[in-house]
């Protein structure tokens, strides 16, 4: 196998086989993961024979046009509207995630093709991260090729620009590596906040939040990616209808995958009981499948579907958020909602403070239950403020274009286009 062909696979897979205490769950046994292994080979070869018919209409809608890459609901929030801006513009995916009928699903038909690659991969990753490549057995076996496949993609349909929310899932990172050898010009916006595990930026413009997403990225390795801040284009909507609320009489409670369900009850179950005149609400990861049982055993508890409901419509309708590690927190700064940090899990997977927002002063960190409804009592009284720290995160907030970083990010996409502005390339 070439050894080009490792290293690419090896910047595909790079935040699962270089960081273990990434997104990565290491407890599947070798039986879990050869399940997971053989249904990926059962729905490959069944889009394989499904999209040999479908070339054709494939073609007409995708065809020379903008596109807009998501591999979750939060990077169909955070790209929606600049999406809007272009007439041309086509949401692409993996997979049907959102209730988009515009939505079209990529064709990575031609992935079984390439599965007789995996040992020769495999190998070669082994050879360098060891164990890591075990752990992520499943993962590297699915994702063999995705950048094929991608290359066939492009190939046949020779997108114009294709505008990403997120750099380093592997299909993600597949479909770019695969536009930068095609010579498609590509622009990253970040559909959330980010941390030093993320890859270098790779793409042709990255239009950052920020000055501390920028010093996270800079730390992440050298790039010639052209870098511009244009705040939060998730944010431009909700600028207007800041929170101004005195003191805390609605709580959100957020959680992720990571944690324990029984904390999150517990936290809830003494929330209701000393705080019986807070509205709570309650809202789980997107990716998180898990049933918490709230709806069931907290009837008083409103639930939010995060497929359904954006995460800023959620916290619109809070005066503070309860949330462990989770860009929630910022986006609940930018709006004025208070942003408590609690942790519900007693996990090291991740570390504690793992985007450093409770470095930063952006949110309030509560070691324990005890403690946590303490800072809510006091908060019913009068409600802290974090708004002078927001600024560093959001480059538009006390600018000239607050509330219009989705037009800066639409100019600067028409300035890569129409190569107004000469950019730094990856292209071979």
């Amino acid at each position: 196998m070439n050894k080009d062909r490792i290293s690419v696979y090896e910047d595909i897979l790079q935040i699962y086989i270089k960081h273990t205490n990434v997104d990565l769950v290491t407890t599947y046994s070798f039986f879990k993961q050869a399940k997971i292994c053989l249904r990926f080979l059962v729905a490959v070869h069944r889009n394989f024979l499904q999209g040999l018919f479908s070339i054709p209409e494939f073609k007409r809608i995708l065809w020379n046009k903008k596109w807009f890459y998501i591999i979750h609901p939060n990077n169909y929030e955070t790209l929606e509207q600049v999406k809007k801006s272009f007439s041309n513009g086509r949401f692409v995916s993996t997979y049907r995630l959102v209730d988009d009928p515009e939505l079209c699903v990529l064709p990575f038909y031609s992935q079984v093709l390439h599965v007789w690659r995996f040992p020769f991969i495999f190998y070669g990753l082994h050879k360098k991260y060891k164990k890591n490549c075990w752990d992520a057995f499943h993962i590297i076996f699915s994702s063999v090729g995705l950048y094929e496949s991608a290359l066939d993609i492009l190939k046949t349909y020779k997108p114009e620009v294709i505008v990403f929310a997120n750099d380093h899932s592997p299909t993600t990172r597949a479909l770019l590596l695969a536009a930068r050898q095609s010579n498609i010009p590509t622009v990253y916006i970040p559909h959330a906040n980010v941390t030093d595990f993320f890859p270098p930026l790779a793409f042709d413009l990255s239009l950052l939040e920020g000055n501390r997403m920028k010093a996270v990225y800079e730390r992440c390795g050298i790039t010639d990616s052209h870098i511009e801040l244009i705040g939060s284009v998730k944010a431009d909507r909700y600028l207007a209808r800041k929170n101004n609320s005195s003191s805390v009489n609605r709580i959100g409670i957020c959680t992720n995958q990571f944690d324990e369900i029984s904390m999150v009850r517990e936290v809830i179950a003494a929330i209701t009981k000393l705080f019986p005149a807070i509205t709570l609400q309650f809202r789980s990861h997107p990716s998180d499948q898990r049933d918490f049982g709230i709806a069931e055993l907290f009837p008083q508890v409103r639930i939010s579907n995060a497929f359904r409901e954006s995460a800023m419509d959620f916290i619109l309708q809070e005066d503070m958020i309860i949330a462990g590690d989770s860009s929630i927190h910022l986006e609940a700064a930018y709006v004025n909602v208070l942003p408590c940090y609690y942790k519900f899990n007693q996990s090291d997977f991740l570390d504690n403070d793992y985007y450093g927002f409770v470095k930063a002063g952006l949110c309030f960190e509560q070691k324990d239950k005890n403690a946590l409804l303490r800072f809510i009592e006091k908060n019913t009284v009068k409600k802290e403020n974090v708004s002078s720290v927001v600024v560093d995160y959001n480059a538009a907030i006390g600018s000239s274009y607050e509330g219009k970083s989705t037009l800066e990010a639409v100019k600067y996409i028409h300035q890569l286009i129409s190569r107004e502005k000469a950019l730094p390339s990856f292209k071979n």
